[in-house]
């Protein structure tokens, strides 16, 4: 059977934060399995061209960690900054990096 239970916070017009568990148990000839996924976020809008973004998300199962975090700002309408910073990490054994990555993405809408 599943579990899965979502909370929404909205403080105030300019703050959002998200909690999101799910659990799934399994009965298999081996045993029984349960495996359990929380996810968090966060977005901040300093303006409606300028916000941030925190995802972290934990899992039993694959015993990992994800952190995600995005920046976006929007200098002209269809035009954006994009700032990502990406990690990964192990829980088996407290906590691990496995991975990061930082990505800057540029893009300009060309009005012909």
């Amino acid at each position: 059977y599943t579990i899965d239970s979502e909370m929404v916070i909205l403080p105030s017009g300019k703050l959002t934060y998200e909690l999101n568990y799910e659990g799934n148990w399994l009965r298999l000839p081996e045993g029984n399995l349960g495996i359990y996924t929380l996810t968090n976020r966060i977005l901040y809008s300093f303006s409606t061209d300028f916000f941030v973004k925190m995802f972290v998300q934990w899992n039993n199962d694959k015993e990992t960690m994800s952190t995600n975090f995005l920046l976006n700002y929007r200098y002209r309408p269809g035009s954006d900054v994009f700032l990502v910073v990406d990690s990964g990490f192990d829980t088996f054994d407290g906590l691990v990096r496995r991975n990061r990555s930082v990505l800057v993405k540029w893009s300009y809408l060309l009005n012909l």
